[in-house]
C-alpha cells in the first residue's frame, strides 16, 4: 500500500515531521487513485454527451417523433440545442461531484492537516485545534465517508471508501487526532 509515514524537513526551522497519509477513496491505493476517478468522470462525461446529442436530435427533428407529438411540431433549433445541454450537463455535473469534488487524501503534518483534492487539482490546510468533529456518514453501495467539520463553519467529504478500509483509515486517524467521532 506505498509508505504512509514520510519523513517531511521543515525548510524554516530545520525540524522533521512524520508525515502520516491517510486514503479515503473507493480505490485507496495510491496508484489507482487518478486513473479510477479520471476513467469515471470520463465515462460518465461521455455518457452525458451522448444523451444531450440524442436529445437534441431528437428534439429537433419531428420526424424521429412518435405520431402523436408529431403534432407538437418542429422545436426550433436554439431551443433543441439547449435540452440536450441541459440534459449532458446534469450528468457531466454529477460525474464532476462524485469523481473529484470531495477530497481523497489527508495528509497530518505535526499540527498540521492537509487535504488533497484532485480536479482542480488543490490543499486545503487547516491546524488541528481547528476540528471540531469528525463524522461518518453512510455512502451509496455500502460504503463508507467521513466529514470533518471545522470550526469556521466549513465543512470538507471525503471520497467514498469501502466500509472495511474506511474504518481501518478511521481508526489510525482517530488515533493520530485524538478525538471522537460522531455517527448518525
Amino acid at each position: 500500500m506505498g509508505n504512509r509515514n514520510v519523513r517531511s524537513k521543515d525548510r524554516l526551522y530545520g525540524v522533521y515531521f512524520v508525515v502520516k497519509s491517510f486514503f479515503f477513496s473507493v480505490h485507496p491505493h495510491p496508484d489507482t487513485l487518478t486513473t479510477a476517478n479520471a476513467m469515471q468522470f470520463w465515462l460518465l462525461s461521455g455518457l452525458g454527451l451522448a444523451l444531450g446529442l440524442i436529445v437534441f436530435v431528437l428534439a429537433s427533428r419531428s420526424s424521429s417523433r412518435r405520431p402523436q407529438f408529431q403534432a407538437l411540431g418542429e422545436i426550433s433549433p436554439f431551443k433543441a440545442m439547449l435540452l440536450g445541454l441541459l440534459v449532458g450537463g446534469v450528468i457531466i455535473v454529477m460525474a464532476y461531484r462524485f469523481s473529484w469534488l470531495r477530497f481523497y487524501q489527508l495528509d497530518l503534518e505535526g499540527d498540521i492537516l492537509h487535504l488533497r483534492y484532485f480536479y482542480p487539482e488543490r490543499t486545503c490546510t487547516a491546524e488541528r485545534t481547528e476540528i471540531e468533529a469528525l463524522e461518518t456518514v453512510r455512502a451509496p453501495r455500502g460504503n463508507r465517508a467521513l466529514i470533518i467539520n471545522l470550526r469556521d463553519g466549513s465543512r470538507h467529504r471525503s471520497q467514498d471508501s469501502p466500509k472495511a478500509h474506511f474504518q481501518e483509515e478511521l481508526e489510525r486517524l482517530e488515533a493520530s487526532l485524538s478525538l471522537d467521532k460522531t455517527t448518525p
